[in-house]
């Protein structure tokens, strides 16, 4: 992605939003005075679309009203120069509804909104019964590359996608969640009926719940279309949690580093929940000094392929029922990342084959009400 220079970022110091035509060139092609319009970023991204292959530039630093919704254009490039923009209507903030044809005469993609450079998006707090989402996909984005976005003060659901959302090749750099209360909502970031890849660089949030008095499941999909492939290579989130991911459509979930660190009401949280392939790798269930109870960190229904490895569980954290509860898999083999003595009982249901345990080279066996039955002595 083409950065624009550390002079230009200083354009919108007087408080205007700049906006550059194609080049990004030295002289500002035109500019929105905040002060003049109840919508100065959804004028801006008017105006840059009309201009084309166009760039806006928030102010550095500013705190920007605007009722919203906010609507993504084409071949767009936001920079959002440590700008806070904040929503005050009840439709909702950015909203991506690109449907029309994704490819151009010349081949070029018309889809490609860009971030960067640290934006923003404020709501209105999580007892202001706002409406609407932060940040909603229709018909998606496609090869876009977020940097550094920041979702606050948001009540409900503060991500959703929806509706086949073209998500090819996305890639969200660091997306931050704070202050975000989803104990009413499916979760803080929602995925439903669809959606081609994504890769998520860095996931971080600290849900709280200040308006719906409930611990909030993080990631969710709850659709038929599957979630993803997802494609998280770190996901660090505390607060008042009761789920870290949950993905009950079959999809592929993969998860390179993980950090769960919950001080919720919810005694019966599970980190992983759900059916599908999962490729989940090391992580920590963080107590933070503290002491509670969660009932698994992984409670799967998994898919062939599956691979989960061992998590590093604090001092102050009991286990209700299993570090690890596999659940009517239907004979599917998975691995199982550490050794067989570190898979502990399970309470799940129906299980009809051996789990392989790789950091031993054994089979553990399955009893039909857990892997506790011993190896069956096969090595490789």
């Amino acid at each position: 992605m083409q950065r624009i220079g550390s002079s230009k970022a200083q354009f919108g110091a007087d408080g205007k939003i700049a906006i550059f035509g194609p080049g990004r060139g030295a002289d500002i092609d035109d500019y929105v005075d905040p002060n003049d319009t109840d919508s100065p970023v959804e004028d801006a991204l008017a105006i840059a679309e009309d201009i084309g292959d166009a760039t806006i530039v928030l102010p550095y630093h500013g705190h920007i009203i605007d009722t919203g919704p906010i609507f993504a254009r084409p071949r767009v490039t936001v920079v959002g120069n440590r700008c806070t923009v904040e929503i005050t209507g009840d439709q909702g903030g950015l909203i991506s509804d690109l449907s029309a044809a994704a490819v151009d005469s010349s081949g070029e993609l018309t889809y490609k909104f860009d971030i960067e450079g640290s934006l923003t998006i404020k709501g209105q707090g999580p007892n202001s019964g706002q409406g609407g989402y932060a940040v909603e996909q229709v018909d998606g984005f496609a090869e876009c590359i977020w940097d550094g976005q920041t979702v606050r003060n948001w009540d409900g659901a503060a991500w959703l996608e929806r509706q086949g959302a073209a998500n090819y090749d996305n890639e969200f750099t660091h997306l931050r969640f704070t202050n975000v209360d989803a104990g009413g909502a499916p979760g803080v970031i929602v995925s439903r009926d669809g959606g081609a890849p994504e890769t998520w660089h860095f996931l971080s949030g600290k849900p709280v719940d200040d308006g719906s008095g409930s611990d909030s499941r993080f990631l969710r999909n709850d659709g038929t279309g599957g979630f993803g492939p997802e494609n998280i290579d770190v996901i660090n989130v505390g607060g008042t949690l009761a789920e870290l991911v949950r993905a009950d459509t079959g999809t592929q979930v993969s998860v390179s580093m993980w950090n769960y660190e919950p001080v919720g009401k919810n005694s019966s949280s599970k980190v992983f929940r759900g059916s599908g392939q999962w490729d989940i790798g090391p992580g920590r269930v963080n107590d933070k000094g503290a002491s509670y109870s969660i009932d698994e960190v992984f409670s799967l229904d998994p898919a062939v392929g599956t691979e989960v490895r061992p998590a590093k569980i604090d001092a102050n954290i009991t286990i209700n029922n299993s570090r690890c509860a596999i659940f009517n898999d239907s004979g599917n083999p998975w691995t199982w990342g550490g050794t067989a003595a570190q898979l502990d009982n399970l309470t799940g249901g129906v299980l009809s084959a051996p789990v392989f345990c790789e950091g031993d080279g054994v089979y553990k066996k399955s009893t039909f009400t857990g892997y506790d039955g011993g190896t069956d002595g096969r090595k490789v």
